[in-house]
C-alpha cells in the first residue's frame, strides 16, 4: 500500500524533476541562444567604438596637421614642421584603418573614399602653402592661407567625419536596442515556462537579472569614465593649442556642462586691486541666456572675500567644493537670487598654478543634487591642467616684459621706445596728429658715478624713472634710452605743451635731492640735476628717426647753455620730407 502511494507520488516528483529539467533545458537553450546574441551585439559595438575612435583619431592628426603648418608659417623654423610630418604620416595608417573596419559597410566605403580623397586634398593644401613660405617668404605664404582654401578643405572632412561619427553613432543605437529586445524575449519566455519550474525560472531569472544590473552598472561607469577622460584630454588640448587662459577656460566651462547637463558656469579670479577676494569675469555658460540673466547680473556685482561662499570657500582650501541645496544655505550671498531663477545645487574647482588659486570655476545645476565624489576629483585634475595654462601664460608674460623692459628702473627699454615711437609717428602721418618727445640726461652723472659709486648711480636712475612716471600721464611712455639718458614721447601733444612737461620735470628733480643709503647705514644727500631737449611732429621732424635727432639736438643745447635746464628745438633745422596734405 505505502509502495503503491509512494510509487505516484515518486512518478510525481520524478515527473517534476523531469519539467523542471526540461524547463531548465529550455531555459539553457533560451539563455544560450540570447547570450550568443548579446556576444555577438556586443562584439558589435566594439566595433562601431572603434569606427567612431579611428575617426576621432583622423580628425586629431589632420587638425594637428594644421596646427604645425601655421606654427611653422608664423615662424620659418624648419624644427617647427616635424610635428606636422608625423601628423601626415600617420593620417594614411587612420584612413587604411577605417576602411579595413568598415568594410561591411557600403555606405561608410563611398565616406571614407571621400574622406581620403579631401584629406589629401587638405595635406596637399598644407605642403603647397609651406612651399611658399619656403620659397616666397611669410607675405606668400599669407596670401595663400587668406584664400580660405584650407578651411574649406578642413570643414569638409569634418562634415564627412560627421557624417560617418552619425552613421556610426546610429548603429550603435540600433544595437543598443537589439541587445535590449534580446533580452526582453529572454524575460517573456523565462516566464512563460515558469509553470513548471518556478524556482528554477525565479533563480534563473535573478541571475539574470543581477548581470543584467551589474552589466548596465558597468556600461553606466565606463561611460561616466570615457566622459570623464574625454574631459581631461579636451581640456589639455585646449591647454595646448588656446592662445590665452580665457580660451581654455571657455572650453572648460561648455565641456562640463555638457557633461554634467549643469547649465550654468562661471568663472571667478583673484582680484588685481584687493588681495584676498575674487573678482567676477565676464566668462559664462549659460543654457537659457534670459532665464538665468538676473543670477549672472547678481554675480558680476559681487566680490567674494576669501573663505565667504562657494567661490570664496574654494578659493581659501584650493579644494573643490559642492553645495547640494542652496535653499539650506540661507546665509550665502547669492542664495536668494540662486532660488528665484531655480537653482538647486552647485561645485566649484580651483585652477591651481603651482601653489597658487588663479581662478575658481563655478556650476549650477536647476536641481537638488548630491555630492560627485568621482566628478570632484576630475574636476581637480581639470583645475591642474588649466593652471599650467595660466603658469605659461604668466611666463610668456614674463619673458615679454623682460624683453620689453629696463631691469634697473622698469621703464620701456631702448628697443621698445623705438617701436612704440615708430608706431605714434606713423599714426600721426596718417591722422594727421601731432606728438612731442623729450629726451632727459643726467647732468655730471659721470662725477656721481666716481663720488658716491656705481651703486648711488644706480640708485639715481632708479629714483629718476620713478620721479619721470609721476609726472607723465597714462597714455604717455617713458624709456630708459641708454646710459643716463631717458625719453618721454607725449601723443596728441604739442611741442610748446611738451616743453612745459619738461619744465615741470626739471623742476621736480631740483627740487628733491636724493638721499642714498649706504651699506653701513649712513645717508648722503645727493644733488641731481637733468638736462632736458624738447622736439614736436610735425612741426620739428617728418619722421621718428629725424624726431629724435631734433630732441638730441636740442638737449645738446641744454648741455652748452650750462645744464639744469629744457631747451625746445629750433624748427630751422627740420624737415626734408613735407608731411602729406
Amino acid at each position: 500500500m505505502i509502495s503503491q502511494i509512494q510509487l505516484p507520488v515518486e512518478k510525481r516528483v520524478i515527473t517534476g524533476f523531469g519539467l523542471a529539467l526540461i524547463v531548465l533545458v529550455a531555459v539553457g537553450v533560451v539563455a544560450y541562444r540570447n547570450t550568443v546574441g548579446l556576444i555577438d551585439t556586443g562584439r558589435w559595438v566594439t566595433h562601431t567604438q572603434q569606427v567612431l575612435t579611428e575617426l576621432e583619431a583622423t580628425l586629431s592628426t589632420v587638425t594637428a596637421a594644421e596646427a604645425a603648418q601655421r606654427g611653422y608659417l608664423i615662424t620659418g623654423e624648419e624644427e617647427d614642421l616635424a610635428p606636422y610630418r608625423g601628423a601626415v604620416a600617420a593620417v594614411d595608417g587612420h584612413i587604411t584603418r577605417l576602411k579595413a573596419l568598415t568594410a561591411d559597410n557600403v555606405t561608410q566605403q563611398g565616406r571614407i573614399t571621400s574622406l581620403d580623397f579631401v584629406v589629401n586634398a587638405t595635406l596637399e593644401e598644407m605642403d603647397e602653402t609651406i612651399g611658399l613660405r619656403q620659397r616666397g617668404g611669410l607675405e606668400a605664404a599669407r596670401q595663400a592661407v587668406l584664400t580660405d582654401v584650407g578651411m574649406q578643405n578642413m570643414s569638409a572632412v569634418r562634415a564627412i567625419i560627421a557624417n560617418m561619427e552619425s552613421e556610426e553613432n546610429s548603429l550603435l543605437a540600433g544595437r543598443a536596442e537589439e541587445s535590449e529586445a534580446r533580452a526582453r524575449n529572454a524575460l517573456i519566455t523565462f516566464a512563460g515556462l515558469a509553470l513548471l519550474g518556478v524556482f528554477i525560472l525565479a533563480l534563473i531569472y535573478y541571475v539574470i537579472t543581477y548581470e543584467d544590473v551589474r552589466r548596465r552598472d558597468a556600461e553606466q561607469k565606463l561611460k561616466k569614465e570615457s566622459e570623464f577622460l574625454d574631459i581631461l584630454q579636451t581640456v589639455a588640448t585646449a591647454a595646448n593649442e588656446a592662445s590665452t587662459v580665457e580660451d581654455a577656460i571657455q572650453t572648460c566651462l561648455d565641456k562640463v556642462c555638457a557633461l554634467t547637463k549643469w547649465p550654468v558656469g562661471h568663472v571667478y579670479f583673484p582680484a588685481t586691486d584687493s588681495p584676498g577676494e575674487l573678482t567676477p569675469s565676464a566668462l559664462w555658460h549659460l543654457d537659457a541666456p534670459k532665464r538665468f540673466s538676473p543670477f549672472r547680473q547678481v554675480t558680476e556685482a559681487t566680490r567674494f572675500k576669501s573663505g565667504v561662499g562657494l567661490p570664496g570657500r574654494v578659493f581659501a582650501s584650493g579644494k573643490p567644493a559642492w553645495i547640494t541645496d542652496f535653499a539650506a544655505y540661507q546665509h550665502l550671498p547669492r542664495t536668494g537670487i540662486a532660488q528665484t531663477v531655480g537653482i538647486g545645487a552647485g561645485f566649484a574647482f580651483p585652477i591651481l598654478a603651482g601653489k597658487s588659486v588663479a581662478g575658481v570655476l563655478e556650476f549650477f545645476s536647476t536641481e537638488v543634487v548630491e555630492p560627485d565624489e568621482a566628478l570632484l576629483a576630475v574636476m581637480a585634475q581639470v583645475g591642474t591642467q588649466l593652471g599650467r595654462v595660466v603658469e605659461r601664460e604668466q611666463m610668456l608674460q614674463a619673458l615679454k616684459e623682460m624683453a620689453i623692459r629696463d631691469e634697473l628702473t622698469g621703464l620701456a627699454n631702448r628697443r621698445e621706445m623705438d617701436r612704440l615711437l615708430a608706431d605714434e609717428v606713423n599714426r600721426c602721418l596718417r591722422y594727421g596728429r601731432a606728438m612731442s618727445i623729450i629726451l632727459v640726461d643726467v647732468d655730471h652723472f659721470k662725477a656721481i658715478n666716481d663720488s658716491y659709486g656705481h651703486q648711488a648711480g644706480d640708485e639715481v636712475l632708479r629714483w629718476l624713472g620713478d620721479l619721470i612716471r609721476q609726472h607723465i600721464r597714462l597714455t604717455d611712455h617713458a624709456a630708459r634710452y641708454g646710459g643716463e639718458e631717458f625719453a618721454i614721447f607725449l601723443p596728441e601733444t604739442l611741442a610748446d605743451q611738451a616743453f612745459l612737461v619738461a619744465q615741470l620735470l626739471r623742476s621736480a628733480v631740483a627740487a628733491a635731492p636724493f638721499i642714498f643709503a649706504r651699506h653701513d647705514k649712513q645717508t648722503m644727500r645727493i644733488s641731481v640735476t637733468v638736462s632736458l631737449g624738447v622736439a614736436g611732429f610735425p612741426d620739428d621732424a617728418d619722421s621718428d628717426e629725424g624726431l629724435v635727432k631734433a630732441a638730441d639736438r636740442a638737449l645738446y643745447r641744454a648741455k652748452r647753455q650750462g645744464r639744469n635746464r629744457a631747451v625746445q628745438a629750433d624748427h630751422s633745422a627740420l624737415r626734408t620730407v613735407p608731411l602729406p596734405a
